[in-house]
C-alpha cells in the first residue's frame, strides 16, 4: 500500500470519527434538555430511586457526552496527549478534576455514598467543556438553534400546564406523586430546575446569546420564557434573572447616552410596544396570573424556616465532623428529625455537612477554576449566567443532589455565547 493511500484512509478514517464525535455531542446535549429525571421514572428507568444497575444512574445524555470525550481523545493519538493539550489550553480544568477526584474518592471510601450524583452533576460539565471546546462553530450553531427551540418549547409546555391544569410528566419526589403543587414541570422536570434553566436562558439572551435568531423570533423566545418564570413559580431565579436582566438593560442606556450607537428600530419598537405590555400586564393580574407566585412570596410553606434548620444542624456536630465530615446516618436523623428529609435548600451548606468543611473548601476551589473556564472558551459576559446560577444554587438544593443542570448551563453558554472565529481547539 502506498504512502498516499495510507495518509487517504487516516484522513478518512479521522473524519469518520469527528463526525461520529458530533453526533454524539449533538445527540447527548439535546437528550440533557428533552429526557428529564421525571421523564425517565415514568419510563421505568431506576434514575433517582434505590437500586438499578449503573447505567440508569446516569442520565443517557452523560452517557453520551463521555463517550464523546472517549472518542476525541482517539484523535489526539492517545489519552495521555489529549489530557496534557487541554491542560495546556483550559489549564483551570486540572486544579478542577484533582479536587473531584479527591471528592469522589472520599465520598466511596470514606463517606460510603453514592457516586452517581456527582457524575452528572460535575463530570458532565466537564466533559461538556472539552468536547463542545473541540468542535466546529458550525456545530455549536446548529446546537444553539435546537436549545433555543427545545426552552422555548418548554416555556410553551409550562404555561399551558399552569394554565389549564396538566403535567405533560408526573410531579414525582423519590416514590411519591405530588398532587398539590401548582407549579409546572415540562421538559426539564423539577419546577426549580426549570426556573434555574430558564433563568440562565433569559439573562444569556439579553447578554446577545440569541444572535443565532431572528430579531422577531428572540423577543416571542425572551417574552415566552419571562412569562413562564410565573409558571414554574422559582422565587430566587425570577428575582435575580429580572434583577441582571434590569442591570444589563440599564447598563445599555448609560452607552447610548454616552454616545453609543443605537438602533433607531429597537428603539421604534420599544416605544410602540411599552404601552401595550403595560397594558397586557395589568389585565393580566386582573385575571389572577400572578396569584400563585405572588402567594409563594407572602406564605413560602416553611421554605425560609427549613433553611434556617439546616444552619441549625451544625449544632448537633462536633468541630471534628463539621471539618471531616459527619456520620451520613447522623445527619439523615437528623433531618428526618426536623422534617427536611427531601434535601438541605442550599448546595454549599449540604456539601458541608455531607463531606466536611476541609473536603468541601477544596472542591469549591477547584470548582471556581473550571468556572474561569468556562467564561474563557465562551464569552466575559458568561460571567452574570454564572453568578446567576451559583446564587440560585446556594438558596436550593440544585448540586447537591443528582443534577444534570450545571452540565445545560455549560452547554447554553458554550453555544449560545460562543467565541467568533474558529474553535478553541482542546
Amino acid at each position: 500500500m502506498s504512502a498516499a493511500s495510507v495518509a487517504r484512509e487516516s484522513v478518512g478514517a479521522d473524519r469518520a470519527l469527528r463526525r461520529l464525535v458530533e453526533a454524539l455531542v449533538f445527540v447527548g446535549v439535546v437528550a440533557l434538555f428533552l429526557i428529564s429525571p421525571m421523564l425517565l421514572t415514568e419510563w421505568g428507568v431506576v434514575y433517582e430511586l434505590a437500586g438499578g444497575s449503573v447505567i440508569e444512574k446516569i442520565h443517557p445524555g452523560t452517557w453520551a457526552i463521555l463517550l464523546a470525550l472517549g472518542l476525541v481523545s482517539l484523535r489526539f493519538g492517545n489519552p495521555l496527549a489529549f489530557a496534557a493539550r487541554a491542560v495546556a489550553v483550559f489549564p483551570g480544568t486540572a486544579p478542577f478534576l484533582l479536587a473531584f477526584v479527591y471528592l469522589l474518592g472520599h465520598a466511596i471510601l470514606v463517606q460510603k455514598t453514592p457516586f452517581t450524583p456527582i457524575i452528572d452533576s460535575f463530570l458532565l460539565p466537564f466533559a461538556a467543556l472539552l468536547t463542545l471546546s473541540t468542535t466546529e462553530d458550525a456545530l455549536r450553531r446548529r446546537l444553539a438553534l435546537a436549545l433555543h427551540a427545545a426552552l422555548v418549547v418548554n416555556a410553551a409546555i409550562g404555561l399551558g400546564e399552569y394554565l389549564f391544569g396538566f403535567r405533560l410528566t408526573p410531579y414525582v419526589a423519590g416514590e411519591f406523586v405530588i398532587e398539590e403543587d401548582w407549579r409546572s414541570t415540562a421538559l426539564l422536570g423539577h419546577p426549580l430546575s426549570n426556573a434555574l434553566t430558564t433563568g440562565v436562558y433569559l439573562i444569556t439572551l439579553s447578554l446577545g446569546g440569541g444572535r443565532d435568531l431572528p430579531a422577531p423570533l428572540r423577543a416571542v423566545a425572551l417574552a415566552l420564557c419571562l412569562a413562564s418564570m410565573i409558571a414554574f413559580g422559582g422565587r430566587a431565579s425570577l428575582v435575580l434573572s429580572l434583577a441582571i436582566m434590569g442591570a444589563v438593560f440599564a447598563a445599555r442606556c448609560v452607552g447610548v447616552l454616552r454616545g453609543g450607537r443605537v438602533d433607531l428600530r429597537v428603539v421604534a419598537a420599544l416605544a410602540a410596544l411599552t404601552p401595550i405590555v403595560a397594558v397586557g400586564l395589568t389585565e393580566l393580574y386582573a385575571a389572577g396570573f400572578f396569584d400563585q407566585m405572588l402567594e409563594r412570596f407572602v406564605n413560602d410553606r416553611g421554605s425560609a424556616k427549613a433553611r434556617l434548620i439546616m444552619f441549625g444542624l451544625f449544632r448537633a456536630l462536633s468541630w471534628p465532623e463539621v471539618l471531616f465530615g459527619p456520620d451520613l446516618g447522623k445527619i439523615q436523623a437528623l433531618q428526618n428529625l426536623e422534617g427536611v428529609e427531601y434535601g438541605l435548600e442550599s448546595f454549599f451548606i449540604a456539601y458541608i455537612l455531607t463531606y466536611g468543611l476541609i473536603v468541601s473548601l477544596f472542591f469549591f476551589v477547584g470548582l471556581a477554576f473550571f468556572c474561569r473556564e468556562i467564561v474563557r472558551a465562551s464569552r466575559p459576559v458568561a460571567i452574570a449566567p454564572l453568578m446567576f446560577f451559583f446564587t440560585v444554587a446556594a438558596t436550593s438544593v440544585s448540586l447537591s443532589a443528582k443534577t444534570t443542570t450545571f452540565g445545560m448551563l455549560v452547554a447554553l453558554l458554550l453555544t449560545m455565547l460562543r467565541p467568533g472565529g474558529e474553535p478553541t481547539r482542546a
